[in-house]
Formats: C-alpha cells, sequence, structure tokens
C-alpha cells in the first residue's frame, strides 16, 4: 500500500500496554506499513498535541484503535478530570467523522490484544469488523485488509445452461366424463305457474321487532353454551392431572434477560475466565447466579457463580480450571429470593 499511511489510536493503560501498541507499529512497519504513533514523537510536536493528531487523522488511510477498559471510558468521556485527555480528544474526533460520514466508512477499525475485549468496542465501531491479534492468523487478517486483498477471489462466471420451458398442455378429451347433451326439439315448452292454496297452514309474516328478539336470544344461548362447554373441558383436564404442567410464572417481567456477548480466556493472572454481556429490566436489588452446565436443557447446573455487582451488565467470573467449552444462563431471585427469570443458554468456547 505504497502512499498509505495508518495511525494507531490508543490509550496509555499501562508500560506494557504501549510496548505492545509499539511492536504493532514496528510490525506494521517491517511489512511495509507506514503506521505511525505518538511514540515517534520527540518530546512535544511543535504544533500541539491536539493540533498533531488532527494531522494525524487528516493524512491516515486506516485508524486502529486499540480497544481496552481504559480506552472506552475515555473514548465517551467518562475518565476522572485531568486524565487521558488524549483519548478522549480522539474519541471526538472518530465520532465527529464518523458522523460527518453518514457511517458510511471503513477508516477506522477496531483491534483487540486479548479475547473477551468486545464488550469495549465503542458504539461508533460496532458495526464494523474487528481484529484480535492473539495469534499470527489475526494479525494476517488485519494485514490483508489494510492491504486491500482480504477476502476471497470470486471464480469466474460459467456460461448459461440451456433449459426447457415447459409447454401447457390442454388435458385429453375424455367423452364418458361429459355430462350428456339435452334431446334437440323444434318446440320450447314454457312451465305455467300453478296457484297453491295453503291457507290453512300459511302463518302471517313475523314483525322486525320479533325476529331482532328472537336474534338476540339466539346470540345469548350461544354465549352460555360456549362458556359451559368451557367450563366442563377445564373440569375434566384439571381431574385427570393435565393442569400439573402449567406454570404461574411469578415474575412480574415481560421481558427475560438476552445474553449477548459469552467470551471466555486467561486473565493477565493465567485464570481462566469468562466476560458476559447483557441486558436486562431486573431491578438492581435482585440477586443473580450465573449456572453453567455441559448440554443445551441441562436442569441441573454443574457450575454455580453469585454475583452481586451486575447492574452494569457485564461480569467477568472465574471458572473451573479445565473446563473448555458449555452451556452459560443467567438466573434472577428477587429479594427474599423468590424465583422471578432466567435467560436463554447461551454456548461458550474458550
Amino acid at each position: 500500500m505504497p502512499g498509505k499511511v495508518v495511525f494507531i489510536s490508543y490509550s496509555h493503560d499501562s508500560d506494557e500496554h504501549q510496548e505492545r501498541v509499539l511492536g504493532l507499529a514496528k510490525r506494521l512497519r517491517q511489512d511495509g506499513v507506514d503506521a505511525r504513533i505518538d511514540q515517534y514523537v520527540n518530546g512535544t510536536p511543535e504544533q500541539g498535541w491536539p493540533r498533531w493528531m488532527l494531522d494525524r487523522f487528516d493524512e491516515a488511510s486506516f485508524i486502529l484503535v486499540v480497544c481496552t477498559e481504559t480506552y472506552y471510558r475515555r473514548f465517551r468521556g467518562r475518565e476522572e478530570p485531568g486524565r487521558g485527555k488524549g483519548a478522549d480528544w480522539e474519541g471526538a474526533l472518530i465520532t465527529q467523522e464518523i458522523y460527518d460520514a453518514r457511517s458510511r466508512t471503513v477508516k477506522f477499525v477496531p483491534v483487540l490484544f486479548s479475547v473477551g475485549q468486545e464488550p469495549f468496542i465503542p458504539e461508533p465501531l460496532r458495526s464494523h469488523t474487528y481484529y484480535e491479534l492473539t495469534s499470527e492468523k489475526g494479525y494476517h487478517a488485519l494485514y490483508e485488509f489494510l492491504l486491500g486483498e482480504a477476502g476471497v477471489e470470486p471464480g469466474p462466471l460459467g456460461p448459461i445452461k440451456p433449459v426447457s420451458k415447459r409447454v401447457a398442455q390442454l388435458p385429453p378429451f375424455n367423452p364418458a366424463l361429459e355430462p350428456p347433451l339435452p334431446a334437440a326439439s323444434s318446440t320450447v315448452s314454457i312451465p305455467q305457474a300453478v296457484e297453491v292454496n295453503d291457507s290453512a297452514t300459511s302463518r302471517p309474516p313475523e314483525k322486525p321487532a320479533e325476529l331482532d328478539r328472537r336474534s338476540r336470544i339466539t346470540r345469548r344461548l350461544s354465549i352460555y353454551i360456549g362458556a359451559a362447554v368451557l367450563i366442563l373441558a377445564l373440569a375434566i383436564a384439571a381431574l385427570s392431572g393435565q393442569l400439573a404442567n402449567l406454570r404461574v410464572d411469578p415474575s412480574p417481567y415481560h421481558e427475560a434477560p438476552v445474553l449477548t456477548s459469552a467470551r471466555g480466556g486467561r486473565n493477565p493472572t493465567g485464570e481462566v475466565v469468562m466476560t458476559l454481556v447483557f441486558s436486562t429490566n431486573i431491578p438492581p436489588e435482585s440477586q443473580l447466579k450465573i449456572e453453567i452446565g455441559e448440554s443445551p436443557g441441562f436442569e441441573k447446573p454443574t457450575e454455580t457463580h453469585s454475583v452481586t455487582d451486575w447492574q452494569s451488565g457485564r461480569v467477568t467470573l472465574p471458572l473451573e480450571e479445565n473446563r473448555s467449552e458449555g452451556y452459560v444462563r443467567l438466573h434472577f431471585f428477587g429479594a427474599r429470593g423468590e424465583d422471578l427469570v432466567k435467560s436463554r443458554e447461551k454456548y461458550f468456547r474458550l
């Protein structure tokens, strides 16, 4: 990609994190990509950091956004006053440029340095493809995208095969199925009107009021009969034990919690953890238990975790060392321990 520049936007989380960003920039430059970061500046730029960042945004063909919890907090402007002003400023620039482009841009590319970081991708970038740089495969996928070589080249179109069009045909004529024709006649007989005197059995026509009264009575009888049949059916079902499986949900909530993400991996200390992201309308004083099973539809969980700090919609919990995959669901209980609602199970794999 001669002449194209890639700028890396990141937050200064730690010395180790800055070294990983520097290593990414060095790797890209070794592979022919003109990657630029603030660490290449000698001290302070002459025009000041805000204008320096504006200039880098103007000259860059792509901007790699290294997403972490700290970067997301500063991107959203939720950092403590006086800290992280660079990532805060770059977040504002990214948001404004996407807004000006009416979201029709692929200039901003989210990248992750570890698994389970998807919740920290800023909202304006969540519709973009992100790249996990945890393996050579992830790096090469990013590299191919920057070169414009991602995806698979479609093969050539072959010739269109001729097809024969069916022609609609009339069914064969079968005289046996045709009705007989009437016999030919030179005269036409005209039926004569016959006067019938049924004075002995005839009744006077009913008045409109009488017809309306009978119609109302008929409708009421239909309603009463239908209600009686329904009550009888319910009584029979109750006596036969068919209502035993009916369950009245004690939860006053109409929407079950929705698990949007379940990703696992190892944290910096080597512990196996899983991060869950979900949305719910359950009140914050409720209790949450996270249940893990081996297969879908599990009745009894093989692993249960009680969680108190779940109101943000994101929970990270430790897992058993030998667990590699399974199914997870959220189970909420009321303040008195009453069962409220469960989420649908979601498959996860470490």
